[in-house]
């Protein structure tokens, strides 16, 4: 089954995209031109909802129980990255924002839970 906004890239552009099709307002619906772009996986995923099964409401944090701290990790370069282990939520936020910036998150990235 062919999806819309594959058909919308090759009918204006002439080619199939190479890679993933990015809806970059997130939004699947609107398969617009201008809001579409064709990227890898990696750089698609860095521009996701959050998952509906979310516990803390933000993106690559999660309580360790063992520790019984906020780990926070992301993926950078193809691999997971630790980022570290935090006893306050907001400096796991924080060091969690500090990351997306510094590896071209975009800044909706974990913004609302996906359907």
């Amino acid at each position: 089954m062919l999806k819309a906004h594959r058909v919308a890239w090759v009918v204006y552009y002439g080619k199939w995209p190479k890679g993933q099709i990015d809806h970059i307002n997130g939004d699947r619906a609107d398969n617009r031109i201008g809001n579409l772009r064709d990227v890898n996986s990696s750089k698609n995923s860095r521009n996701s909802k959050m998952k509906s099964n979310n516990t803390s409401g933000h993106n690559g944090i999660y309580w360790y129980e063992r520790y019984g701290k906020w780990q926070v990790s992301g993926g950078a370069d193809g691999r997971k990255k630790h980022i570290g282990y935090f006893e306050d939520l907001e400096d796991a936020i924080a060091a969690r924002a500090e990351f997306n910036r510094q590896n071209g998150y975009s800044e909706r990235h974990g913004s609302e839970a996906a359907a």
